[in-house]
């Protein structure tokens, strides 16, 4: 088949005849037996370069109704290049794939483009959306013109065939879990002297989503894997499982919890990944679990090295900031808690992260942290002193609740440490505004 797209292959044809006629002498023959005086195009109606074939994508939206880029029915014309000096007559049929054939209407079958005339248009319709819509098989439908035969004076077809082809997705319902944090939660909990400091509890809330309706009730139930097998029946799911009624897509809140037990099975530091994942039962075999279904439970167990005393030590020397850099999560110059002013400041929130980078290792003995104009006021509650060698994997080295707040905080390692960047991460039950970090060495 020839994939003519664009009027002007007619007229081209018509002016490369005239251009040959003109160019001979007149005892010169020329030999046109065979070429076509009635050069017949193919091509859909409404689209640009008048071409002879499409090709759209249909997706299934959240509601689970079928959202495609074009209409699989469409108007086709048939086209002479030239008017004939003849009647031409046209066979005609569908071009049909994955559609039943009585689902199709076509306008004609069989007609003629009267001497004189040019131009004939013939629609091939889809009657019935829904057996596209209703299958929920990944599927590549066809619907197109097709000329069977045709005769009238010297006629010959560029194409003989134009279609469009819709390419259909499956009908996948993806299951997955979120909470409002997302699918991925962190949780710090200091180790001290064979406890964990805090009374808070390792909890998240979710819910199951599904990216479109069911048509079956889907019922999911839970497990829990990153931990030993012994600690296995400290982790509570409340509801331990839940329905989702056909046509739904959201389950009421399932909370998630573990006990402190297996963060006192070793007195050293280590990270632990925990991860929450789904199975289900359903009648409606297009239920899966997404690729990102799941929830990741992050749990990091530290050894606190940080104590608060009440000044900087006499054995400290701070070390020279002039060159260091410093960024944070507010709208001020990071530059502001290290120029030695204590009217400069970063900060305007109840919450709080600077980092400060030293361009070189140090070894930490303290911190001081002071608040604007060295006012408690302006101090928070809770601090959390992070280390790193990178700028990008951070190691906690200690948090602090602050009860009784003053303008200056004195951080005291419990053991030098040793790294080029330092993060802290303050939060308050008013507003913080930082002024100033000081770092010393012994």
């Amino acid at each position: 088949m020839k994939n003519i797209q664009n009027h002007s292959i007619f007229y081209s044809v018509a002016l490369s005849v005239s251009i040959l006629l003109g160019a001979c002498m007149e005892d010169e023959k020329v030999h046109l037996a065979g070429y076509p005086d009635t050069p017949v195009l193919l091509y859909i109606s409404g689209l640009e370069n008048n071409a002879a074939s499409a090709e759209f994508k249909a997706t299934y939206d959240g509601n689970g109704d079928l959202v495609t880029t074009g209409d699989i029915s469409r108007t086709y014309v048939v086209k002479l290049a030239t008017p004939s000096p003849e009647d031409t007559h046209f066979v005609v049929e569908p071009v049909i794939e994955n559609i039943p054939e009585d689902k199709v209407s076509i306008s004609e079958t069989k007609f003629t483009i009267p001497a004189g005339f040019t131009t004939r248009e013939i629609t091939v319709e889809l009657t019935d959306p829904s057996v596209v819509e209703t299958d929920p098989e990944e599927k590549t439908y066809q619907l197109g013109l097709r000329i069977v035969s045709m005769g009238g004076y010297k006629t010959a077809a560029f194409n003989s065939e134009a279609k469009v082809t819709l390419v259909k997705e499956a009908y996948i319902v993806n299951l997955s879990l979120s909470g409002d944090e997302g699918r991925s939660v962190n949780f710090t909990r200091e180790y001290d002297g064979g406890i964990i400091v805090g009374t808070d509890p390792i909890e998240y809330t979710f819910r199951v989503y599904l990216d479109k309706p069911a048509e079956s009730d889907v019922t999911v139930r839970f497990t829990t894997t990153g931990l030993s097998q012994q600690f296995a029946g400290d982790v509570t799911v409340t509801p331990a499982e839940v329905v989702i009624p056909a046509g739904d897509k959201v389950s009421e809140d399932i909370t998630w919890t573990v006990t402190d037990d297996f963060l006192l099975a070793g007195s050293t530091a280590e990270d632990f990944i925990l991860e929450i994942t789904p199975s289900f039962t359903t009648d409606d075999h297009r239920v899966v679990v997404a690729e990102e279904g799941t929830i990741v439970i992050n749990v990091s167990k530290f050894i606190n090295l940080v104590d608060i005393i009440s000044a900087v030590e006499a054995e400290w020397t701070m070390f020279d900031r002039s060159d260091w850099t410093a960024d944070n999560s507010s709208s001020y110059s990071g530059s502001a808690i290290l120029d030695g002013s204590l009217t400069t400041d970063i900060g305007g929130g109840r919450t709080l992260w600077a980092t400060i980078d030293m361009k070189e290792k140090k070894d930490i003995a303290g911190i001081v942290t002071r608040s604007y104009n060295n006012s408690a006021s302006y101090s928070p509650n809770v601090v959390g002193i992070y280390v790193s060698d990178d700028g990008e994997t951070w190691k906690v080295l200690g948090i602090k609740e602050i009860t009784t707040k003053t303008g200056s905080y004195y951080f005291k390692l419990k053991e030098t440490v040793s790294a080029q960047y330092i993060m802290l991460d303050m939060t308050s039950t008013s507003t913080i505004y930082l002024a100033e970090v000081e770092v010393y060495g012994n």
